[in-house]
């Protein structure tokens, strides 16, 4: 027998409440089997206050000067040189929701499991389009500095100014803005504030071996420190590696070539790439045909044509989160239609890496 639409409501938002009530941002990581990446990202959530903006402190410079051959209490003799200085982000909303009609066919079902069953796919369909959101945001930006959205991993860890062939260097990273500053810290005048860069010919050739291994070297990356077992169960390491899928084809026909015997497994090397020790991923959302397929929001920017790896040190990048936000949970009636009801999380947060030098972005020539 079918229920009364106001115990239909009273259900639905029972099972939300019981199933999908979290306490903390980082427990929505668990949402993400499919993309480990937006749930790393959650996962380092250091909650802040703030109105509209918040502030982090950033480490500009590795080392300092030291001065020998002077007097025990000279302290005027030595020189002391800026080590962390204040970052500034802005909040940008995250909204996501569904909605369900009281009178809709599965509620009126007979069956208690057909109805939980379907309440449960409305919320795993709203789980999917924000994990579609997270993954495509994380690898772009804002398309102007004076738009709201979330800084990805390119506005952090930028490629090189360069299109052709160059060694690697801390020198060389662009700010995607035209005011030279990233995360409000003028790269210009402080010149610790720029993550390595290298721009090789090909990755899967000697060469190009040779330059990650000078920027893994250079921007002291560990294969050891493993994070909190990601939501697939698999374990992500602080020190990860991200390219695109064609780049991991070269690296699997490379990786082939120079071993002799792969035994009954012809695609024995594919999609179990590393480089001393250090995951090699490669994503869907770095590939240059995903931004062809429109599955991006054009108010955001990315160039992938000069296919970009990325090394991330995970323990430099955090998720900042408004105090009081905690992905809020709304429900009301929707306009006009008294049986329908909408259910909204909404949450303030922005991407920020305290320490940009310890990662790096390898692109290719043009």
């Amino acid at each position: 027998m079918a229920i009364a639409p106001q115990s239909i409501a009273d259900m639905a938002l029972s099972v939300i409440d019981d199933h999908y009530k979290f306490k903390k941002v980082q427990d929505w990581a668990s949402l993400f089997p499919d993309s480990f990446v937006a749930g790393k990202f959650l996962s380092t959530a250091k909650t802040k206050g703030g109105s509209h903006t918040t502030t982090f402190r950033a480490k500009v410079r590795n080392v300092g000067e030291p001065r020998f051959d002077v007097g025990l209490f000279d302290e005027d003799q030595v020189a002391r040189n800026d080590f962390l200085v204040e970052g500034r982000v802005r909040y940008t909303g995250i909204n996501t929701g569904t909605h369900f009609d009281e009178t809709e066919e599965e509620f009126q079902n007979p069956s208690a499991a057909v109805k939980l069953d379907y309440i449960k796919s409305l919320l795993e369909a709203t789980w999917q389009r924000l994990n579609l959101e997270f993954s495509c945001r994380l690898f772009a930006y804002p398309a102007a500095s004076t738009d709201s959205g979330i800084l990805g991993i390119p506005y952090w860890i930028s490629r090189s100014a360069s299109t052709t062939a160059q060694a690697f260097s801390h020198e060389n990273a662009i700010a995607v803005y035209s005011d030279d500053t990233v995360g409000n810290i003028n790269q210009a005048t402080n010149s610790g504030w720029k993550n390595g860069t290298a721009v090789v010919d090909t990755l899967a050739s000697p060469d190009g071996l040779d330059t990650l291994s000078e920027a893994m070297d250079k921007c002291n990356f560990r294969t050891s420190g493993l994070s909190l077992g990601s939501p697939d169960g698999r374990e992500l390491p602080n020190y990860t590696m991200f390219y695109d899928y064609e780049s991991n084809q070269e690296m699997e026909r490379y990786m082939r070539t120079q071993n002799d015997n792969i035994g009954d497994d012809a695609g024995r090397f594919r999609g179990s790439q590393k480089f001393r020790g250090v995951p090699l991923v490669w994503l869907w959302e770095l590939s240059y045909e995903y931004y062809e397929q429109d599955r991006i929001n054009p108010a955001y920017a990315i160039n992938n044509s000069y296919r970009p790896l990325f090394g991330i040190n995970w323990s430099n990048v955090n998720c900042l989160t408004k105090l009081g936000s905690d992905f809020k949970r709304t429900v009301k009636k929707a306009p006009n239609q008294r049986f329908v009801t909408q259910v909204f999380w909404d949450q303030w947060l922005q991407m920020c890496c305290v320490n940009r030098r310890d990662s790096f972005c390898i692109t290719r020539s043009a």
